[in-house]
């Protein structure tokens, strides 16, 4: 399934962990009831997104963060849309603590899984 939005295409396909975007790729690491996304460019990181899961069962996306070096090319809205997607096929509400984060959820289309 394909949509548009905010000029983003959004693919579900490509939200899935080992999967890439462009020439980066997404990898998802669990431990413990914290987790980080990463987008690496090689073996370099270009991003990243943390969370970690609070007593009630939610998802608290707590950090995003780019490399200057990759700045403005939409790589902190992709690591919140590949957090969304985790929580949707976990069924996971999400709470946003990240400013980024509250942004990008912010819109109608996550409000199934946000709550705040």
């Amino acid at each position: 399934m394909m949509r548009f939005h905010n000029g983003f295409i959004i693919c579900k396909s490509t939200l899935v962990v080992g999967r890439t975007f462009g020439h980066m790729e997404l990898t998802h690491e669990e431990t413990a009831g914290k987790g980080v996304f990463r987008l690496v460019d090689g073996s370099t990181e270009a991003g990243h997104m943390t969370y970690h899961m609070q007593p009630d069962g939610r998802m608290n996306i707590d950090h995003t963060e780019t490399s200057q070096a990759y700045a403005g090319q939409g790589l902190a809205k992709r690591l919140v849309l590949a957090g969304a997607e985790h929580a949707r096929t976990n069924r996971l509400m999400v709470r946003p603590t990240c400013p980024c984060a509250l942004k990008v959820l912010s819109a109608p289309e996550f409000a199934d899984i946000l709550k705040v």
